[in-house]
């Protein structure tokens, strides 16, 4: 009997030294490294004029509308195609000749649709009678009345093309276009050896004035989404010219990013009276242009470290003597503040270099998911297959499973970067798969923070700017931002690589820069794709602390990883694609 005790007794004794072998390795794995406080000596800080903005590089599409012109009672081959080298047409000129007989375009609104001979009077008579009098063969008014004087008028014109002279204008025998000059191009089908047909669409008239649209791409570091009236600098082909243009209308695209239709000064032409510089383009060009996100703002520019807040919520700097100066903040971004109250003199860091950041509760989000599936092409195999799940604030979820088990999918389509093929995503209660891609974009920037795999960093912008960008349409304060995003690169032990560029950092730096920026705006729900994958020991620590840190305060963190350890520390453990 007691060999029958002893064997379950050796068993759960070695159960309970394996779970505490576990514990221990986890612990040890993502325990963050201890860091001495470092003294620094005393530092001032000049207080000197300078300007701050955000601005994002865009592409600008230039267009031209066109509209098209048919042929009217126009019928016969194509013989010759006399459109000049820059398109543009005037009054008389002869655009094309079917069966050798010359096509002439004049100005008007009525289409050539009859014979215009003597007895005819109209609308159309008096087009023609208008084209003859500016080209010299008609000295009388126009009056749309067809009579002998039209006809020698219509004879001098036919003896100056070189055909016969009847008097007689045929439907084939002219084009009328409004309004004159213009630039026109034939319909593909319309080359030399056609047949054209009656009310065969020939050419189309291209519009004077260009249409510009901005380019925001889905790409870009940061959830920007372009709003009406936001202010956009396009420069002309060559650069030498700009202008300043306004955000009319924001349009989603299928690979989600906007596209945003540009105005001009009180809504007129963006290039104003210089639309010549534009060169037209079939398909199109492409210029260079910035969105202004932050306007440019200058005054007296202080760095973030200078200002301190109060009690009562007031801003200040602290003299170099030790006394006080009520500030009041207008802007800034991830290294200076412009701040109105202090001039011309030196000021002191308020915080010293290491001291802890004041962290308040978050709000956190109820997230939940009901039977979602997901194909990434239609009928094709689902990577998600009936989904659903709870998540809730102040926890940590770790999502696991095989590779392409769709841990990634999930977290895509949870944060509203996918959408669902079907199924529903609830934020906070509310349906939130169906929003327009707008609704989304705008959600994920106001209550969402994503730290992805591989950093996702811009390598143009600086650090700093990497940071501050994750906020600029979350709706926070510039100053607020530009203040958080200083104190958390402080935290995570980067802040002396703000004015640097992601390829000047190393990869554990790029990841903590990435943190830093899905932490700026103290989101309700955090999003982590591999968030540790790939660093050391001491970096993957640090991000591991962070995520939980912000679950501590009440946030809802959800963490994508194929670390099992992991898993180990948090609240809740899915395993996707596990049936069970």
């Amino acid at each position: 009997m007691r060999r029958k005790v002893w064997v379950p007794l050796v068993w759960l004794v070695s159960l309970v030294v394996v779970a505490g072998v576990a514990w221990w390795a986890a612990r040890a794995t993502f325990t963050p490294p201890q860091v001495s406080e470092e003294q620094l000596p005393p530092a001032t800080y000049t207080v000197a004029e300078a300007s701050i903005g955000a601005s994002l590089p865009v592409t600008v599409t230039v267009t031209w509308g066109t509209h098209p012109l048919a042929a009217g009672s126009l019928s016969g081959m194509v013989t010759a195609i006399n459109l000049p080298t820059s398109g543009i047409v005037k009054a008389g000129d002869v655009l094309l000749s079917v069966d050798l007989k010359p096509v002439v375009v004049a100005q008007g609104s009525v289409p050539a649709f009859r014979e215009l001979s003597a007895g005819v009077s109209g609308d159309d008579v008096r087009q023609l009678q208008a084209f003859l009098q500016a080209a010299g063969y008609l000295d009388a008014k126009p009056d749309g009345q067809f009579r002998s004087a039209t006809a020698d008028a219509v004879c001098a014109w036919q003896e100056a093309l070189k055909v016969d002279c009847t008097g007689v204008v045929q439907a084939s025998d002219i084009l009328f276009v409004a309004p004159l000059p213009a630039r026109v191009v034939f319909d593909d089908a319309v080359v030399v050896g056609a047949v054209i047909s009656p009310g065969q669409p020939i050419l189309s008239v291209v519009n004077d004035t260009p249409m510009f649209q901005a380019a925001i791409g889905a790409n870009t570091s940061s959830a920007v989404v372009p709003q009406s009236g936001q202010s956009v600098t396009v420069s002309s082909p060559d650069s030498a010219v700009t202008w300043q243009a306004t955000v009319a209308q924001v349009s989603p695209t299928t690979l989600g990013g906007y596209t945003a239709s540009l105005t001009g000064a009180k809504g007129g032409p963006v290039c104003a009276d210089q639309c010549d510089l534009f060169s037209y383009t079939p398909g199109g060009l492409m210029v260079n242009g910035t969105l202004v996100v932050s306007p440019v703002i200058t005054g007296p520019a202080v760095p973030l470290a200078a200002v301190g807040t109060a009690p009562d919520g007031s801003r200040f700097v602290l003299h170099q003597d030790g006394t006080r100066a009520t500030v009041t903040v207008r802007g800034g971004d991830a290294s200076l503040l412009i701040v109105d109250g202090v001039q011309g003199r030196r000021c002191r860091p308020t915080v010293r270099r290491g001291a802890q950041v004041t962290e308040v509760p978050v709000q956190g989000l109820h997230l939940e998911a009901r039977d979602l599936t997901f194909a990434y092409r239609r009928g094709g195999e689902r990577v998600l297959d009936g989904v659903s799940l709870t998540m809730v604030p102040g926890t940590v979820t770790v999502l696991t499973g095989a590779s392409g088990a769709g841990k990634s999918t999930l977290l895509y389509v949870l944060t509203l970067l996918l959408r669902a093929s079907s199924g529903t995503v609830i934020w906070d209660g509310s349906p939130v798969e169906s929003l327009a891609d707008a609704g989304r974009s705008q959600l994920r920037a106001a209550r969402s923070g994503f730290v992805f795999q591989d950093a996702m960093l811009d390598p143009s912008r600086t650090v700093g700017d990497n940071v501050t960008e994750g906020a600029l349409f979350s709706g926070l304060d510039p100053a607020v931002t530009a203040s958080r995003a200083r104190s958390l690169l402080d935290r995570f032990g980067v802040a002396h690589r703000a004015d640097h560029r992601p390829g000047e950092i190393s990869g554990g730096q790029a990841q903590r820069v990435a943190l830093c920026r899905a932490l700026v705006t103290d989101p309700d729900v955090v999003f982590a794709d591999e968030p540790t994958g790939n660093l050391d020991h001491d970096s993957a620590a640090v991000v591991w602390e962070a995520l939980r840190g912000q679950a501590n305060r009440g946030a809802t963190v959800v963490v994508a990883t194929h670390q099992e350890e992991l898993a180990n520390l948090a609240d809740q453990h899915i395993v996707v694609g596990d049936s069970r």
